[in-house]
């Protein structure tokens, strides 16, 4: 008996050991949903956030890997535990239980476009929009946030399918995050400016699913990265280089 507990000792020793070396090792991998210019479709400019994460991962000796799916999939996938986090999600109280959030990697701005055509009222109030067509973007925070407000709105796919709505006059006004329209209209519609009325700012994070090996040290080890790439300038310039320019 003795013999076979010494070996199981030196068993779990050996073990052990190789299996934390093991997570140390492997790519934290995230689940992105194409949000420009914090995530885009293109590998060699992925944007501000995959850039963020990738390089405050780096700065602690671990690697990463990214891949785009739709909003409502990136979701899925980081709530069962099959990616370790989401590229960046809002907070919500409902998604306490499910995700540990990360430091905060930004700021948006979110608020309210409206359509140049538009001849009814604009405005920066959820409560005064009455009758205005609205839409935005299915399995986002603010399309929670209008359904509390009791305004029914039109969904859709993503932010560049939203803006086209907009342009095309199938809606009033759309509710959503500013940079975002501001860098798809550069491209949809140059030139055009739209009235917006900003409605709050809210900081922004990276979703760690709780359902993931080791989420709870993932996540402090992220935000070390973070605090690290914050004081040596490489967050500020990442911002730099994507932020749009009017």
């Amino acid at each position: 008996m003795k013999i076979v507990l010494v070996f199981i000792s030196v068993f779990t020793l050996i073990t052990l050991p190789h299996a934390s070396y093991s997570d140390e090792q492997r790519d934290v991998n995230f689940a992105c949903s194409v949000f420009p210019p914090f995530i885009t479709a293109d590998q060699t400019a992925p944007g501000i956030t995959p850039e963020i994460l990738e390089a405050a991962l780096k700065s602690v000796g671990r690697t990463s890997s990214f891949q785009n799916f739709p909003w409502k999939r990136a979701f899925q996938l980081t709530e069962t535990g099959a990616v370790d986090a989401l590229c960046g999600c809002s907070y919500a109280v409902d998604r306490e239980d499910i995700f540990n959030f990360s430091d905060t990697l930004g700021v948006h701005s979110q608020g309210l476009f409206f359509s140049d055509e538009f001849k009814g009222k604009t405005t920066g109030h959820l409560n005064e929009l009455g009758s205005t067509r609205v839409a935005t973007v299915r399995g986002y925070a603010i399309e929670k946030e209008l359904e509390k407000n009791g305004i029914t709105s039109i969904g859709a796919v993503d932010n560049s399918q939203l803006l086209k709505m907009l342009l095309k006059q199938r809606v009033d006004a759309i509710y959503t995050y500013r940079d975002v329209i501001r860098f798809e209209l550069k491209s949809q519609s140059p030139g055009t400016k739209l009235p917006y009325f900003e409605l709050s700012s809210q900081p922004f994070y990276s979703c760690f699913s709780k359902k993931a090996p080791n989420s709870n040290a993932l996540v402090q080890e992220f935000n070390r990265g973070l605090r690290i790439i914050k004081q040596n300038g490489t967050y500020s310039a990442i911002w730099e280089k994507y932020s749009p320019k009017d």
